[in-house]
């Protein structure tokens, strides 16, 4: 009976070091925003004022467990409220980053991106790792970085 005294508890341990790893790797994942079948999400990011020699370009990282939904980029005016460009941004795997731009035009740009609705196996990531930057177009250096206006 002291024989199987230890192994019951060393079994008990074992067991216990297991379940608590399993709680760690479940709960440290990020959560979907929005399980599919749900609605669509938007970003607006700026005012920036964007020269003839910059470019405007949105980036995202996808942080979740599904592939995202396509989004789409709207660069707009300020000022007037035209659209200035406009770029589709395919769906993005786990763990996988897309961007896309637009060559600026001496203006104050406000970008406003939405995630198309998210089809079964698809989630828009929580949080969303995204942001616009400003690129010079001949030093490729960047001179602006823009998060989400709140």
């Amino acid at each position: 009976m002291s024989t199987s005294r230890p192994r019951v508890i060393a079994s008990s341990l074992l067991l216990f070091s297991a379940l608590v790893g399993f709680v760690l790797g479940a709960l440290s994942r990020p959560r979907p925003a929005y399980a599919a079948g749900n609605r669509q999400l938007q970003f607006v990011f700026g005012p920036v004022q964007v020269t003839n020699t910059q470019s405007v370009f949105f980036s995202y990282f996808n942080t979740a467990t599904l592939p995202t939904p396509p989004a789409t980029a709207i660069y707009r005016d300020l000022l007037s409220g035209a659209v200035l460009g406009t770029t589709r941004l395919a769906s993005v795997p786990p763990g996988v980053g897309t961007a896309g731009g637009i060559g600026g035009g001496d203006k104050v740009y406000m970008v406003v991106v939405t995630f198309d609705r998210p089809a079964a196996g698809q989630a828009i990531p929580k949080p969303c790792v995204c942001n616009v930057e400003v690129v010079n177009q001949t030093t490729s250096e960047v001179t602006a970085i823009l998060s989400p206006v709140p």
